[in-house]
């Protein structure tokens, strides 16, 4: 609860950086990650 009466949420994660790419340790829903998480490749410039 806020200090007015709203509710409120807060949400952590631990994130670990590998060779392989970025994963997220706490996850719930491992499907799901991709879409949050960058890699070299869903972020490659196209030259």
């Amino acid at each position: 609860m806020t200090a007015d009466g709203s509710q409120c949420a807060q949400y952590e994660h631990s994130l670990v950086v590998t060779d392989d790419g970025p994963k997220i340790l706490t996850s719930q829903d491992f499907t799901m990650d991709n879409k949050y998480l960058w890699t070299k490749e869903s972020h490659a410039h196209n030259d």
